[in-house]
């Protein structure tokens, strides 16, 4: 049977003033999972922040008089640009040493790093093998306010494989754009593993919308995992992070036909929530569901509109105004 234990870890935002402390704290959550004998564990969105207090710390700031600076964003994101090669080593030896020490694949939630290809800031996920070997990354594309005023957007969705599954990372409110979805789907992902950190209880709420709907429109697992706590580091959405994660399936596969396996207790602590997710079980609903979505798409409908809609390069309000 190809059941797997899966795992979402809803990080809570600390100030951590060394890696060794943050490594403590992912250990930590990693080693939850693998007591519920988890073979893949997601961190949120934004998580490899937390080590970017080390490099404040290193000029002999005070934390707490940064944070209540009214230019405390700035100071925050030129330092990333500043500290980037090393805050990236940070973030990867962090990561892989956890996925190595417990036998794990990992997705690393995201960081802002600085890419020299992309030439600018970017949201990025990595993911690790159980080995420690990073399998790859996902930059976030479709960008959110806050990520539009320091960040570039990524240029290619990918899938990444495990020895159980292929998934795709829809990073936090990508998870409301219903092609991402359907583009990961169409390239072999059996689950949509969504990254999020959610400023205030309206766009946690629209994000884990949207990535339901993409789970059900795709009928694949999911989950949205959400970090939580004081956001310190936003210039528009300062409301604090709210988590509730969920880890998702199709309505078919939920006992209580909610579309929902597992889904944390509380919106602001930090906590490990666990489901199984049944392979056999998910492949068996492709073949026999009374909705067969991912077979009775009327393609030859579709392609007269998709090719030619996409082909403008317009988005929707932009199509509307002709």
């Amino acid at each position: 049977m190809n059941k797997v234990m899966i795992a979402c870890a809803q990080q809570k935002v600390e100030i951590y003033s060394s890696e060794e402390d943050y490594k403590q704290s992912v250990f930590k959550l990693v080693e939850k999972a693998k007591e519920r004998d988890c073979r893949l564990i997601a961190f949120p969105e934004g998580c490899g922040c937390m080590l970017v207090p080390q490099f404040l710390l290193r000029g002999g700031a005070d934390i707490q008089s940064l944070i209540e600076d009214r230019d405390a964003v700035e100071i925050f994101f030129s330092t990333i640009k500043d500290c980037s090669k090393e805050l990236k080593e940070s973030y990867l030896r962090v990561f892989s040493q956890a996925a190595n020490e417990f036998g794990t694949y990992i997705v690393a939630g995201s960081i802002y790093l600085f890419d020299e290809e992309l030439n600018g800031l970017i949201n990025v996920c990595y993911v690790f093998e159980p080995t420690g070997k990073a399998m790859g990354r996902q930059v976030k594309i479709n960008l959110y306010l806050e990520d539009a005023f320091h960040c570039v957007p990524g240029k290619e969705y990918e899938i990444f494989e495990t020895d159980f599954m292929r998934f795709g990372i829809p990073i936090c409110y990508e998870g409301m754009f219903p092609e991402v979805g359907r583009i990961m789907a169409f390239n072999g992902a059996e689950a949509l593993i969504d990254v999020s950190a959610c400023p205030g209880k309206l766009i946690q709420r629209k994000c884990r919308g949207g990535i339901w709907s993409q789970v059900q429109e795709n009928q694949v697992f999911g989950m949205h995992c959400c970090l939580v706590g004081s956001n310190d580091v936003s210039k528009v959405m300062t409301d604090d992070y709210v988590g509730e994660s969920v880890i998702l399936a199709p309505i078919d596969l939920s006992p209580d036909l909610s579309g929902i396996l597992a889904k944390a207790e509380t919106v602001d602590q930090e906590e490990v929530i666990t489901a199984e997710w049944d392979f056999d079980a998910l492949h068996s609903l492709w073949r026999n569901s009374d909705t067969k979505l991912r077979k009775e798409m009327n393609m030859e409908v579709f392609q007269k509109y998709l090719p030619e809609i996409y082909q403008r390069a317009k988005t929707v309000e932009q199509s509307m105004k002709g």
